[in-house]
């Protein structure tokens, strides 16, 4: 790489990772106050439904969401404590356990979809247009490819 594309390359990651923080902690409020769940929840919630029946390995779900095995039990312990999740052992393997999403967990999911849609427009796709949309889109795809070395990612959506 040609030390202008760097230079250019250094600029454009400093810029993502700043939108997104920003993004992040606009949809994070709007989620509290609009819906009474937290984005991490709501990401966990989203990658259940992802699933054709509602559940996921917590080992799995674990990568999904780019938590520590630890850090994911801690946060399906309460989301369990709140009636959004259940566990059960894996059938092919009583070591694993399985996070299953419950009736209270998709009605929270449900509503909360559309405070992130509305989110999503509001906090960023209304700033770019469709030129822009495909660029971006294109971009992190390439990345995405470049980097998608784990089985577990066909697990997790696909659309985020």
């Amino acid at each position: 790489m040609e030390l202008a594309n760097e230079a250019l390359g250094q600029q454009v990651w400093q810029s993502l990772l700043k939108a997104h923080a920003l993004v992040l902690r606009m949809l994070e409020r709007d989620l509290q106050e609009q819906a009474e769940l937290p984005l991490t929840w709501f990401g966990i919630l989203a990658d259940l439904a992802g699933t054709p029946d509602g559940q996921l390995r917590m080992q799995a779900l674990a990568e999904c969401a780019q938590l520590s095995r630890s850090g994911m039990t801690r946060l399906i312990d309460r989301m369990e404590h709140a009636g959004l999740v259940r566990r059960e052992p894996c059938e092919a393997d009583r070591r694993g356990y399985n996070a299953i999403m419950t009736r209270q967990g998709r009605k929270q999911l449900e509503r909360a979809v559309p405070v992130v849609c509305a989110g999503i427009r509001q906090h960023f796709a209304q700033y770019l247009d469709t030129s822009d949309l495909d660029t971006v889109e294109a971009a992190m795809t390439k990345v995405i490819a470049a980097h998608s070395d784990s089985s577990t990612e066909s697990e997790c959506l696909d659309d985020g």
